[in-house]
């Protein structure tokens, strides 16, 4: 199935960059290979070699060229998310999400750029 627009997602294109190039890299198993930086959903980070997120990865994989993240800021306005966005980066409606593996976050991130949802249920139920 494929990928609805940025526009039917209702994200800006650095927004929807970072989404995609954080399903590839979870979907390697390759976040970030380069830094010492490991997947965590319980810490939005990414700075100073902290634990990222799905949103924390995708704002900082989708910053523009010269570093800023004024067009990908998920940060800036995570605290008025949209509930789609809401519940795709802060999953307390599923507890066990925020153990997910980052093939766990793959299956719900690609759930959610096919479909606009996000269903941890489902994707914790994939094999760690």
């Amino acid at each position: 199935m494929p990928f609805k627009t940025a526009t039917e997602l209702g994200l800006t294109e650095p927004q929807y960059c970072g989404l995609v190039k954080t399903l590839v890299a979870l979907e390697k198993e390759r976040l970030w290979p380069d830094f010492d930086i490991c997947f965590n959903m319980e810490h939005w980070g990414g700075e100073c070699g902290t634990s990222c997120c799905i949103g924390g990865s995708a704002e900082a994989l989708g910053a523009l060229p010269h570093g800023s993240l004024s067009d990908a800021a998920f940060q800036l306005s995570r605290y008025g998310l949209r509930d789609d966005l809401q519940n795709l980066f802060y999953p307390y409606h599923c507890k066990d999400a925020w153990d997910a593996t980052q093939k766990q976050a793959a299956v719900v991130l690609r759930h959610y750029l096919t479909t606009g949802k996000e269903n941890w249920k489902m994707a914790m139920e994939t094999p760690k």
